[in-house]
């Protein structure tokens, strides 16, 4: 992929780096110079020194690109050049990083994607400090999503392909010590292990911890 990002911040580095060692093509778009210094001096991708509030700047960092994220630390500033971006220059996919929780929720649905690194944070903190049964570790909508289980002594010595109900519940991995193992039908559970499973209701999961 074509990717530019808005705001050579800490985030935006380590975003570069990651998109490059992962093979994409990556610009780096910021209005301060010094900033953009502050990029790997072995950085591969390109650099452009500019406002991303000056349209032909945007238009010509962005030209060509399949997606654009705007991490500088201005919630207004990537809002604005997402929507932009998406709207004007018809970026097929922009993201923004919003940290003001009230605000990253009025401004979803609104053409750009919308990342909360705030409420992101808290949750993980959530789950790190407040370990329950079963944890919801992304949301889907209505009461669907991917849930942690901690498995139940019960559960030990089953393998997955009796857990899953199709169209209903689907194992995707387990976490056992260390190590994380990719569900499969002859994987057998041992007391212990973390599940992750998908649902279409989290009160499938809780009927299947209970019996």
């Amino acid at each position: 992929m074509h990717i530019l990002i808005v705001g050579a911040t800490q985030l935006g580095r380590v975003l570069a780096s990651e998109l490059l060692h992962g093979g994409h093509d990556v610009r780096v778009l910021d209005v301060h110079a010094e900033q953009l210094r502050r990029l790997p001096h072995d950085f591969e991708g390109r650099t452009v020194h500019g406002s991303p509030l000056d349209r032909a700047v945007l238009a010509g960092a962005s030209d060509g690109c399949d997606a654009v994220a705007c991490v500088t630390g201005d919630d207004n500033l990537n809002a604005v050049v997402a929507l932009a971006a998406r709207r004007e220059l018809r970026v097929p996919l922009t993201v923004a990083v919003v940290a003001n929780p009230r605000r990253a929720e009025a401004l979803s649905g609104l053409g750009a994607q919308i990342v909360c690194p705030t409420t992101g944070t808290a949750h993980q903190l959530h789950m790190a400090l407040v370990r329950t049964a079963i944890e919801t570790e992304l949301d889907l909508g209505g009461d669907a999503g991917v849930f942690r289980v901690d498995v139940p002594a019960r559960l030990a010595g089953r393998a997955l392909s009796e857990l899953d109900r199709d169209g209903e519940i689907v194992a995707v991995a387990v976490e056992r010590g260390a190590r994380t193992l990719l569900a499969s039908p002859h994987l057998t559970l041992e007391e212990g292990d973390v599940l992750h499973l998908a649902a279409r209701d989290v009160n499938l999961i809780r009927e299947l911890v209970r019996t």
